[in-house]
């Protein structure tokens, strides 16, 4: 029910209004609900953005921007999503393994830890990266805020392959722009134009 009909259903038992399509009090009414519409239809758009399982613009980037994910604008929404929901679920307790991995999670990081306890390190292997990643120093330095203070971490992104350079569908003339040498392309976590 709109608010036009709500406003007529309110109204009609009082039984002193004319409430017919053609008289002045409903034509009153219409022109209040042309207004309350744009009202309505903002709070549904607030409503929406309010709660991270529906949120799809604004509001999934303020969620972003609040926990300073990694993944921003990257991934589908219900990635991003999930990043932001992982990364407000962690909790104090969460320095076992699987609220390490957790928390990894929320980085948009799918991985493997190897926990070498004896000499206090942890190697974080990365199998898949639903972020966009920019710098790997930051994305480092985010495990490392995940993960407990007193560990040494080591982190591994891989290396490109050969199905990761196909898999990135660009031109060869794209590729040739950026100048990257075979070392780049050897060593590096991500390598894009």
């Amino acid at each position: 029910m709109n608010c036009l009909e709500s406003m007529v259903s309110l109204l009609r038992p009082v039984g002193i209004y004319s409430l017919a399509t053609d008289s002045m009090v409903y034509r009153e009414l219409q022109a209040y609900y042309s207004g309350l519409k744009q009202v309505e239809d903002e709070l549904a758009v607030l409503r929406a953005e309010g709660f991270i399982q529906t949120a799809q613009s604004n509001g999934l980037r303020t969620w972003e921007e609040i926990i300073r994910s990694t993944a921003i604008e990257s991934g589908n929404l219900e990635s991003r999503r999930g990043v932001v929901l992982y990364t407000l679920s962690r909790m104090p307790q969460d320095f076992n393994l699987s609220g390490m991995l957790r928390g990894l999670r929320s980085l948009g990081l799918d991985c493997e830890l190897t926990e070498d306890t004896a000499h206090q390190t942890v190697r974080v292997d990365v199998l898949r990266y639903g972020g966009a990643l920019k710098n790997y120093e930051d994305v480092y330095k985010r495990v490392c805020d995940i993960l407990p203070a007193h560990i040494s971490v080591t982190l591994n992104m891989g290396s490109m392959t050969w199905a990761l350079f196909d898999a990135q569908d660009q031109s060869f003339e794209e590729r040739d722009q950026a100048k990257l040498t075979w070392d780049t392309f050897e060593n590096s976590a991500v390598v894009s134009a």
